[in-house]
């Protein structure tokens, strides 16, 4: 059995996620009430676990995974509108770059430069987990992909193991790069995807392997999960998009949303010992179970994200302050830890920084987008070394 290829996790935060319950945290003073509104934990409450300062959805996660962790903090993503700034996130443009776009998105690029060692029905597994859950455009965006990668993508057409009515549906309808797409399509393509996969795509393998629950107790996000790893473990797909949606709340009383479903995300406390969403999925893939040794986390780049974050006041929308968190194959591991970049105590905007350093430097460079593309890219083997070289193994 040969080697196992390369793998690229994206995990999407549907709806713009609020960086200060996680790797940007800032406490809420007295005397700052309209901070209060954002914010409800005191500064005492952040928690300093190695090299990493985080809020307290993170906190779990944050020390299990920390010496595995880079916190990309600072991020400008551009725009405020949910597609367009998940546009920006996934296809890497630069600011203030929109519809159409003549790039690949993330997931495009990193098949067509790992293809070789792909399996026929990556492609087909592709398409079954980013058309799963359709809520926010983000989780659909991965396959608005120009008609150039649509061979990289799908590969020749007799490996696209889908009924010929899903296929002209995926390219007619679902292949499309604007904003028009109707969900319909996507739900019908994804029963198709997945009615033709239903042997291919099972979770037990996964579920018998935690040991202490069944899978009538997981959450969606889990199941993701640990689709996710069945797909990576075996060598099956390697790029796989898993997301968690319902982020997009405004209102000061929806502030435990985040919190809740953040903790879906990242792992939560009250469910299995935190053993849930992300915390589960890492404790498997760090498994030695390759065939040629070592675990498929060695060999999978993980990067998840959120179109923007949440800014103060009435908890609208901020592209000004994003963060990236990062791990796995290619980044660089920290004992404690590591924070890249930087964001204005005060007024929650991105500062310019060292690329070197990621230290605060008015000549330094504004974090956007399309730098994290390259070097996410770059971590895993899919480019040229670009990007931030710093966070780089």
């Amino acid at each position: 059995m040969g080697p196992r290829p390369p793998a690229l996790l994206v995990v999407f935060c549907g709806g713009g996620w609020d960086v200060h319950l996680l790797g940007d945290p800032r406490g809420m003073m007295a005397d700052q009430q309209a901070r209060a509104r954002l914010v409800r934990y005191a500064p005492s409450e952040v928690q300093h676990i190695g090299n990493l300062d985080v809020g307290p959805v993170l906190a779990p996660f944050a020390k299990s995974f920390g010496d595995r962790l880079t916190i990309v903090r600072g991020v400008h993503m551009g725009i405020d509108g949910h597609e367009f700034a998940t546009h920006h996130m996934l296809y890497g443009e630069q600011l203030f770059q929109l519809y159409p776009s003549d790039r690949d998105t993330l997931q495009a690029a990193w098949v067509r430069s790992h293809g070789d060692t792909m399996l026929p029905n990556v492609s087909l597994s592709h398409v079954a987990m980013n058309t799963a859950r359709l809520s926010d455009p983000g989780l659909a965006s991965p396959i608005f992909v120009t008609p150039d990668a649509l061979e990289a993508l799908f590969g020749p057409g007799e490996q696209l193991m889908l009924k010929p009515e899903a296929r002209d549906m995926i390219e007619t309808q679902v292949l499309s790069r604007t904003t028009g797409v109707r969900r319909a399509s996507f739900q019908r393509a994804a029963t198709m995807a997945r009615r033709d996969l239903s042997g291919v795509l099972s979770i037990a393998p996964a579920v018998s392997l935690l040991g202490d629950r069944t899978a009538d107790v997981l959450s969606d996000f889990d199941r993701q999960c640990l689709m996710a790893y069945q797909l990576i473990a075996n060598g099956m797909s390697s790029c796989v998009t898993i997301g968690q949606t319902g982020f997009d709340t405004h209102l000061s009383f929806e502030y435990d949303d985040h919190i809740a479903r953040g903790r879906a995300v990242f792992g939560d406390p009250g469910r299995f010992n935190g053993r849930t969403g992300l915390s589960m999925l890492l404790d498997l893939l760090a498994r030695p179970t390759d065939p040629q040794g070592g675990s498929p986390l060695d060999r999978t780049t993980i990067v998840i994200a959120s179109e923007f974050s949440r800014a103060e006041l009435q908890r609208n929308h901020n592209p000004e302050n994003n963060h990236y968190l990062l791990l796995g194959k290619g980044f660089a591991r920290t004992m404690g830890g590591r924070v890249f970049g930087a964001s204005d105590e005060n007024t929650a905007t991105a500062l310019k920084v060292d690329p070197k350093t990621g230290q605060p430097d008015p000549n330094g460079v504004l974090l956007t987008p399309g730098v994290l593309f390259d070097t996410v890219l770059s971590a895993g083997g899919a480019a040229a070394s670009r990007g931030l070289a710093a966070l780089l193994a």
